[in-house]
């Protein structure tokens, strides 16, 4: 009998990449069959470095905005986020209740820094926000983007994870929730990659390799 060349057979060795390429361009089970055991190029991230990385921790818990209260559980956020970095290998540095001005006199010294031998950054801003990702600083509002700004600038980081964590409100309104029916508990999702390219260039784009991260979503209180 001959082989039906539109049958897809799936293996979980080959990856999306060539379950896609058989889909879009037609390639034969033969060639399907040698795809899948080419290994994947660039598949995670080289962690080997001689230092994992630095994990910047800005944590404010007391402002100099009168219409700000202060955060009582700064102590817990940084006693976690440091026990927890530092179990795996990061240089955990504290920031706490800097003002606008110390905030952009670090960002500046980062900017400066050579990350060669670091694996990747991570930040953590802890403190009362607002939407449109602002953050308030012990005296001035600031958006949280100028962390990943600066860092996606330094060339001994391209190509190396980037990671924001924020930890504030992004807006006033209050998540009231909803009641989920008893049939959809402990359902789960499957993603889809229909849409996924492999793209080749000399040249990556300044924000690439970047992962933010917030408690909640925009427009919302944070607890």
């Amino acid at each position: 009998m001959p082989r039906n060349r539109n049958r897809l057979n799936v293996c979980t060795a080959c990856g999306k990449r060539a379950v896609n390429n058989y889909i879009r361009y037609g390639i034969t089970d033969d060639n399907f069959a040698t795809m899948a055991k080419e290994p994947e190029k660039k598949a995670c991230y080289k962690m080997n470095h001689d230092h994992r990385g630095e994990c910047h921790v800005f944590n404010h818990s007391f402002f100099n905005i009168p219409t700000l209260s202060s955060r009582p559980c700064a102590d817990d956020e940084i006693r976690d986020v440091k026990n927890t970095f530092k179990r795996i290998g990061f240089n955990v540095i504290i920031h706490r209740d800097y003002n606008l001005i110390e905030i952009e006199q670090v960002l500046k010294k980062l900017s400066k820094k050579n990350y060669k031998n670091h694996d990747c950054i991570c930040f953590f801003v802890m403190s009362h926000g607002e939407a449109n990702g602002l953050a308030w600083a012990r005296d001035k509002l600031y958006p949280v983007d100028c962390f990943l700004k600066t860092v996606s600038a330094v060339k001994t980081l391209a190509g190396k994870p980037k990671l924001l964590f924020t930890q504030k409100c992004r807006g006033s309104e209050v998540d009231k929730g909803i009641e989920l029916e008893e049939s959809l508990m402990g359902s789960s999702s499957s993603s889809s990659f229909e849409n996924d390219k492999t793209i080749n260039a000399r040249k990556i784009p300044m924000r690439a390799d970047t992962m933010v991260v917030h408690s909640t979503t925009e427009g919302l209180q944070n607890f």
